[in-house]
């Protein structure tokens, strides 16, 4: 299990998904309007091989990818 939490300062649509190495889609963790304050996801990836991994955030002004080691 992986934790990613992020903070909003206002109200806004975001969106979280996984990425493998070749930049597919692994999995979409958040999609929609969410309230200001801590937001918290938790990516369960038991059922993925280990290899690295990316996470792209997406929120009103805001967007990053960072890279995962995911280690069995």
């Amino acid at each position: 299990m992986t934790e990613i939490s992020f903070s909003l300062a206002t109200e806004g649509d975001v969106s979280l998904a996984i990425y493998n190495v070749k930049g597919e889609l692994v999995q979409s963790l958040a999609s929609g309007t969410y309230g200001p304050g801590v937001q918290t996801f938790m990516w369960d990836a038991r059922n993925y091989a280990s290899g690295v991994y990316f996470y792209r955030l997406e929120a009103p002004g805001f967007s990053e990818t960072r890279k995962m080691i995911m280690l069995k």
